[in-house]
């Protein structure tokens, strides 16, 4: 379930076999468009995060036509709290408008 506040959108992208975390993040804003440029995004596959962005998706083993949920952070929240925790931060929440799409990969 997911609360009210949250926004769901589904999006197909084509990413070549030899294309990086990064380039899927890439295809994924330009199909999401205006509302994900300067928003921290995280890309999760059957409960793995895809990090870090260099890496090759080859090695996360993604199958054709496999949902990838994306996960955009709320406005303003930068890195999000995965990304608080890795530079040491403290307890960070975020806001409720962050969203959540699915990208299914082709």
């Amino acid at each position: 379930p997911r609360a009210s506040s949250d926004h769901a959108t589904a999006v197909v992208v084509e990413a070549p076999a030899d294309a990086t975390v990064s380039r899927l993040k890439n295809l994924v804003r330009e199909a999401l468009g205006p509302e994900s440029r300067g928003r921290y995004l995280r890309l999760i596959v059957r409960g793995r995060l895809l990090a870090p962005d260099g890496a090759a998706l080859e090695g996360f083993k993604l199958r054709d036509g496999e949902a990838v949920h994306a996960v955009l952070a709320a406005r303003g929240v930068r890195g999000g709290h995965q990304a608080a925790l890795a530079r040491g931060g403290g307890h960070h929440h975020a806001s409720s408008d962050s969203s959540s799409s699915s990208a299914l990969i082709g």
